[in-house]
């Protein structure tokens, strides 16, 4: 799957020569043998053209990679993919499985033909998700495939016996600027009564402190690359870590249960569904409001009227059609 770094370095490509080809693969064997003779017809259709603008020994040499691909019977039945991008610029050769279907077609120009490629986006999962317990604090990063650990920054209590060591500790440092600022029982006394004593002897405000503090150290990491957030907490715990956070991608629905002893694949297996949900839920609402604000200024579906205010930075949301082409050109970007 391409990433959006990815594709905003490919839209930046702009050469003598750029070749881009898609090709609707068909997953099943015996099926799969129509694919090389499709693609091999596009590569044709691409040294033709290329032909009417460049010598022939250049065009041998650019086509060459196409050609072992074509050639390469492991390649082309080995995978179960849908679709096949192909990117050839004057230094570089870049190759895309797709799960989804494209159509078949070529451009030969001096950028990459990219509009197929940016569905990929609506696969692409990018997400966080807080594994919440007394016993265990952790932050990962999830895709398609795999969450990934973020290292927690300083400060951040791992468990609540970590919490209760530093409220301790506070504790003490507390005690000791009483006793010695001023030194009559009474202030001490005081000290005592209002101090952290009542904390930690009540679990409760204890572990609500542990959750603020969890909040605190973890919100530079969250704001610095905002992603949708999801709690794998007790329900009881989900609620109370949303009362206190003003995390705006913090999702209404989060994973069930105590999480300890969830990793890797198992935890993946149950949040990776709630991102795709999310993701339905925002395409259903982006639809709803194209319909209700059809003929306003607040919509369009003219190409120029668009690009017009994408440059302005005016654009929101935007809906394409991976089978549909529409060529134009920018007097200025």
């Amino acid at each position: 799957m391409i990433s959006k770094s990815e594709l905003k370095t490919l839209a930046g490509v702009e050469t003598s020569c750029c070749l881009t080809a898609y090709l609707p693969l068909h997953g099943n064997y015996p099926e799969t043998k129509a694919d090389p003779i499709v693609f091999r017809n596009l590569v044709d259709n691409c040294e033709r053209e290329m032909r009417q603008q460049f010598d022939e020994q250049f065009v041998q040499a650019f086509i060459k990679p196409l050609r072992l691909l074509q050639q390469n019977e492991e390649f082309w039945f080995s995978s179960s993919d849908r679709g096949l991008c192909v990117m050839r610029s004057n230094d570089e050769f870049f190759l895309y499985r797709l799960p989804y279907s494209v159509p078949e077609t070529y451009e030969v120009s001096s950028h990459f033909y990219l509009t197929p490629l940016t569905h990929s986006l609506l696969e692409e999962a990018d997400y966080y998700v807080l594994s919440l317990s007394p016993e265990c604090v952790q932050l990962f990063r999830g895709n398609n495939v795999s969450l990934s650990p973020i290292d927690l920054p300083p400060g951040v209590p791992q468990s609540l016996s970590d919490e209760e060591s530093y409220v301790q500790s506070e504790f003490q440092a507390s005690q000791q600027v009483h006793t010695t600022s001023q030194l009559t029982p009474s202030s001490i006394s005081v000290g005592v009564g209002h101090g952290h004593v009542d904390q930690r002897n009540d679990r409760q405000d204890e572990f609500v402190q542990f959750l603020h503090r969890i909040n605190h150290h973890l919100e530079p990491i969250l704001t610095e690359t905002p992603l949708p957030l999801f709690i794998a907490a007790t329900t009881k715990h989900q609620s109370e870590f949303r009362e206190i956070s003003r995390f705006p991608l913090l999702q209404s629905v989060g994973i069930d249960g105590n999480p300890d002893g969830l990793q890797g694949q198992e935890l993946l297996a149950v949040a990776l569904p709630l991102y795709r949900m999310r993701q339905r839920e925002e395409r259903i609402s982006f639809w709803h409001f194209y319909r209700d604000h059809q003929h306003t200024p607040r919509v369009s579906d003219d190409p120029a009227e668009i690009v017009d205010a994408a440059q302005q930075g005016r654009v929101q949301t935007l809906a394409t059609s991976i089978f549909e082409q529409r060529w134009g050109k920018l007097d200025q970007w």
